[in-house]
């Protein structure tokens, strides 16, 4: 899906043309009118393999270029940024009969961001930047614990962590403080190795955006 290195649902989604493909370098451009303001309005995000498939297979189909504009929509139905993709997602999977997730598109995201981080394959600030939001609102809003975290601690050939108390390896800096929430009603969602979704604290204000101090 989309989804896969893109923000804001459907915002950022619908933005996504055909020419913003570069299919020889593997990568496309996001257009983002929620960080437009503050000078980053677009990113560069890698094209994955899977969704590389995914919108080859779509392009065989519409043939930009041919039968569409060269620079029409890649997401031709649900133009309007209003429209509520979350429940047309939850009657597709109703009809396939898996469970729903309470938040699809930011457990699709979050689940993302967790992967491409434990890969370790990448650089923080890579991901930042692929992202759009930083490192404190990746681990505050998508970084996750899964299941595959804990089997990895007690895997067979997991190092050992040491004493839990030791000597202090240089200057420790104190803790952030991340702010008070603002809508504490709100959610987020944690994901599981299984793809289920756990509800968890979440204020989605400003989620891609660094937190203002309190």
């Amino acid at each position: 899906m989309l989804t896969v290195g893109i923000g804001g649902c459907p915002s950022e989604v619908l933005e996504v043309r055909w020419s913003d493909i570069v299919w020889d370098r593997n990568r496309f451009k996001v257009r983002s009118s929620k960080t437009a303001r503050y000078g980053r309005g677009e990113r560069v995000v890698p094209l994955f393999p899977e969704l590389h498939a995914e919108l080859d297979s779509l392009s065989t189909l519409v043939e930009p270029g041919l039968s569409v504009p060269a620079d029409s929509y890649v997401i031709q139905s649900y133009r309007s940024t209003e429209t509520n993709l979350r429940k047309a997602l939850h009657r597709i999977a109703d009809n396939a009969g898996v469970e729903r997730w309470p938040k699809p598109f930011m457990a699709l995201r979050a689940s993302r961001r967790t992967e491409l981080e434990r890969s370790g394959r990448f650089a923080n600030h890579v991901l930042n930047d692929w992202f759009g939001h930083s490192g404190v609102v990746a681990e505050t809003y998508y970084l996750q614990t899964t299941e595959d975290d804990y089997s990895l601690a007690i895997a067979p050939s997991a190092p050992s962590v040491g004493p839990l108390v030791g000597p202090s390896q240089g200057k420790r800096e104190a803790p952030r403080d991340i702010g008070k929430q603002k809508n504490p009603g709100k959610t987020r969602v944690l994901m599981a190795a299984n793809g289920s979704g756990n509800v968890d604290e979440y204020t989605h204000q400003g989620s891609n955006l660094k937190p203002s101090a309190s």
